[in-house]
């Protein structure tokens, strides 16, 4: 086995998707390609060269998968079946890359609002896992330094601009949610990560830039007019375990809200005096009545069996 084929199978993908040469085939039959070369790595007695070629290239193929991953921002797929094809099977190539070999991860965070929901579920997974060691990191340059963590502004630029429920009005449910709202929602979820994984110290840093940026009274203002609080008719997510979320395991407009009482859920957990603050300065007395007695009912019970 030639040492650089593992190699030259990802970078060939990247040059032709520079060169804009029709690249859909040859991208889908290279990583089919990589794929194959993959399980060959992992039988009972894999081939000597094959291995050793495996490891000596495993950090520069992992960079050539994140590559082309950031250049399949520019390609919606919704509507075309076999770009859709090929980033279903590199959203699965780039799950099998080890933590370690994802590097400069920051680069992904725009991906997160990309018209292609295999391209946006991929950058989500791969920041999700590596943000707890990033922070261990962090943690530990910020008290050796004495300086103020701050959240990636990559990250924030994202949550900047909250959604309405008015403007999801003439929104399909039935099939899915908009990709532009399930990215503003992930990136929510990407700074619970950030928060969960930080020492006490960075976390209040954290916490402090939230409050200077005032993005939660955005988040909390849709999440309760969706779910009803607003309308005085709240959802029941009695069978739902707030204290996850699973992506995609319910119809779309049930897996909104979950993911929504979720993300309220984690609020309570990270940052109480936040929302406690948006709960008292909140307008829609709508939402003051309703929201106690749900909260009470779903959330409360299930944060405390969490807690303790």
């Amino acid at each position: 086995m030639d040492g650089q084929v593992c190699f030259t199978v990802v970078i060939g993908v990247n040059h032709c998707m520079l060169t804009h040469r029709s690249p859909i085939p040859y991208v889908h039959a290279s990583l089919k390609l990589y794929a194959q070369l993959r399980k060959l790595t992992q039988m009972e007695e894999p081939n000597d060269d094959l291995l050793e070629s495996w490891r000596d290239t495993e950090q520069p193929i992992a960079n050539g998968l994140i590559n082309l991953l950031t250049l399949a921002q520019h390609f919606p797929d919704e509507f075309h079946q076999p770009l859709r094809m090929v980033n279903d099977v590199l959203a699965r190539q780039i799950s099998h890359v080890s933590l370690e070999h994802l590097k400069a991860t920051e680069e992904l965070y725009p991906l997160l609002y990309v018209e292609s929901q295999p391209v946006q579920q991929t950058a989500f997974d791969v920041l999700h896992k590596k943000i707890p060691t990033s922070q261990e990191q962090i943690s530990i340059d910020t008290a050796l330094k004495k300086t103020t963590a701050r959240l990636p502004e990559e990250l924030l630029s994202l949550i900047m601009e909250a959604p309405t429920a008015a403007a999801l009005e003439e929104a399909n449910f039935d099939r899915n949610v908009p990709l532009p709202l399930r990215g503003y929602l992930l990136s929510w979820l990407l700074v619970f990560d950030h928060l969960e994984y930080a020492s006490f110290k960075v976390k209040n840093d954290y916490i402090e830039h939230l409050k200077e940026g005032d993005n939660l009274p955005g988040l909390l203002d849709f999440t309760f007019d969706f779910l009803g609080h607003a309308h005085n008719k709240p959802v029941d997510v009695l069978k739902l375990d707030i204290t996850t979320y699973q992506a995609d395991t319910e119809p779309p407009r049930k897996d909104l809200q979950w993911l929504l009482t979720h993300l309220y859920f984690l609020s309570l957990r990270h940052v109480p005096s936040l929302t406690k603050s948006w709960f008292i300065s909140c307008k829609s007395r709508a939402t003051v009545v309703t929201l106690e007695p749900w909260t009470e009912k779903y959330v409360i019970w299930p944060f405390f069996l969490l807690e303790t």
